[in-house]
């Protein structure tokens, strides 16, 4: 968990994922930290290749390994605190794999694109996803720090790469003006444009009819999104 998270900033999940396959199958002990602390470097960058940044990620990785192996008998540390001591390793990502790995909620992991949803939705007003962090948990209740991550990246990406689909979901929903306008403010999708190519813009007319005046058209209004 805690390797596929350093290599996922500025990479998708399908490079993450093969790059894993490869760390998983390294005939010389599979993925584990006594595993990476022992390779030479460029086989470590031949394994990773192919995801953003892997020269620097090769250094952040056997940095990260030596101290596991060194600190923590091979073992992550034990809490989000300790893992931001590792080198490469963020708030965003030792929250994550705290709560995965050790089942321990101690933070929210927010990336840039949850943190700008989230100021388009105005629900923080924040320059960075640190102070998107801060200013969440400041509010929102504590059961759902472990599931906000998973959530809101999801709907980030979905209705950023799978347009169609979402907009589909939004229509199918029982809520679907108001999960129309989630993904016009959220994400900047343009729902009227996007429902033309798709053959949906009559459905979404339609559930868009009953919202202030010009909405229809546009799915614009002056009021701040409410859905949670």
């Amino acid at each position: 968990t805690l390797v596929a998270l350093m290599l996922s900033s500025q990479t998708k999940d399908a490079m993450v994922g093969k790059a894993m396959r490869q760390l998983q199958a390294y005939e010389n002990g599979g993925l584990t930290a006594e595993s990476v602390n022992g390779m030479a470097d460029e086989v470590l960058k031949k394994l990773i290749f192919g995801v953003g940044f892997h020269n620097n990620k090769t250094i952040y990785l056997k940095k990260a390994a030596a101290t596991c192996v060194e600190t923590y008998s091979g073992d992550i540390p034990p809490n989000s605190e300790a893992m931001c001591q590792l080198s490469g390793v963020g708030p965003k990502m030792a929250h994550i794999v705290n709560s995965i790995a050790w089942n321990q909620v101690e933070g929210i992991g927010v990336d840039t694109h949850m943190h700008r949803i989230f100021n388009n939705l105005k629900w923080v007003k924040s320059k960075n996803p640190e102070q998107t962090r801060v200013q969440l948990e400041d509010w929102l209740p504590k059961e759902y720090w472990d599931k906000i991550n998973l959530l809101w990246v999801g709907f980030g990406q979905e209705t950023q790469q799978q347009k169609e689909k979402s907009l589909k979901k939004a229509l199918a929903c029982s809520s679907p003006r108001e999960a129309l306008k989630l993904m016009k403010r959220g994400c900047n999708l343009d729902v009227v444009a996007e429902s033309k190519k798709f053959g949906l813009h009559e459905e979404v007319k339609e559930a868009m009819k009953g919202g202030g005046k010009g909405e229809e058209e546009d799915g614009s209004d002056d009021g701040s999104c409410r859905v949670l």
